[in-house]
């Protein structure tokens, strides 16, 4: 796994923002999900707590394509395609700063061998800079 420029800032509320400082994927058109998935490869068998429930969260081989094959991901465009895409570089501080757990019943017949009863979701918060057309950083 390759290391990211990034680190975490907190909020009036304690919670955790990861903000990361290295794009790796560009463009806003066209992400290349393919690459994506190649990256996401990398995290395959691991396991990360988080931190504010001490779950530990393991990364299965069918993970690299859920992420990109998903239906979300094929209806993000521009920006939020771009955002989805850099996110996943830091995927185990996302996963340690994550909050606000939640369980969700399986509504779908396609989770039924993985998830039949359902899930935990949490809630993780990141940030990316923007820059100019002359890559000087704007926000």
């Amino acid at each position: 796994m390759q290391e990211c420029d990034s680190n975490v800032v907190f909020d009036e509320l304690g919670r955790g923002i990861v903000i990361i400082n290295d794009i790796r994927f560009v463009g806003r058109q066209n992400i290349n999900w393919d690459d994506v998935e190649m990256y996401l490869r990398d995290y395959i068998n691991m396991n990360y707590e988080v931190l504010d429930s001490a779950d530990v969260i393991y990364i299965g081989s069918d993970a690299p394509s859920e992420i990109k094959g998903s239906t979300d991901t094929s209806r993000l465009k521009g920006t939020l395609a771009k955002a989805k895409a850099n996110a996943v570089t830091e995927l185990p501080l996302l996963i340690q700063y994550a909050g606000n757990k939640r369980w969700q019943e399986n509504y779908k017949l396609k989770h039924g061998k993985d998830a039949k009863f359902g899930w935990y979701r949490f809630t993780t918060r990141f940030a990316l800079p923007v820059y100019d057309s002359c890559g000087e950083l704007l926000r």
